[in-house]
């Protein structure tokens, strides 16, 4: 639920905001303790259940409607079928910028994660955190076996949560990292 926190805590603030989702932290009227639609006010648990009830109860509703949009609209499908493969260039696009920027892409992804959990405080050094990702990328290629940024004190664990800065980074190789998981230290 760590994530969740980050979320409105009202369906008011979450509209107010234009969020999907919000958080109330207390249970739905089925006991699901789980983020909420912002459209509906139901728990994501309960529409899912929703869901898989009206797929079962309603088999060739999807394809239905589908072959009735194509007879009915033949050229708005065709246009959002053009957006949709419009978007899988840029998709491709952007998966190649990522294989070409392995250290760049693996830095924004952490640091959003990291945001997320809010292990990321604004006060950090951003450029001493690059660095440690090029380190890591650098001694991977230098070596040929495959390095990971690490940290000391784990974003996450039962006991402790570090933060995402340079003093609590360093550069390990990536099987030590899924050795290590979430303990602390060299304690593992």
């Amino acid at each position: 639920m760590g994530q969740d926190t980050c979320l409105p805590s009202t369906r008011h603030e979450a509209k107010l905001s234009d969020s999907v989702y919000y958080y109330t932290g207390r249970p739905c009227k089925n006991g699901h303790t789980a983020k909420r639609l912002t459209k509906s006010g139901k728990c994501i648990e309960c529409n899912k259940l929703w869901c898989q009830k009206f797929a079962a109860a309603n088999p060739t509703r999807h394809a239905d409607s589908y072959a009735k949009l194509k007879s009915c609209y033949p050229d708005k499908l065709a246009a959002q079928l053009k957006k949709v493969r419009e978007w899988a260039r840029e998709v491709g696009y952007a998966r190649k910028w990522r294989n070409q920027n392995r250290e760049k892409a693996r830095y924004y992804v952490r640091t959003r994660q990291i945001a997320l959990l809010k292990a990321f405080p604004p006060w950090a050094d951003v450029e001493a955190i690059k660095y440690e990702y090029l380190l890591a990328n650098y001694v991977s290629r230098l070596t040929g076996i495959p390095h990971e940024v690490d940290h000391i004190i784990p974003i996450k664990n039962p006991t402790v949560c570090g933060l995402h800065v340079p003093w609590n980074l360093r550069t390990i190789t990536k099987e030590e990292n899924r050795l290590k998981g979430n303990k602390l230290g060299d304690v593992w």
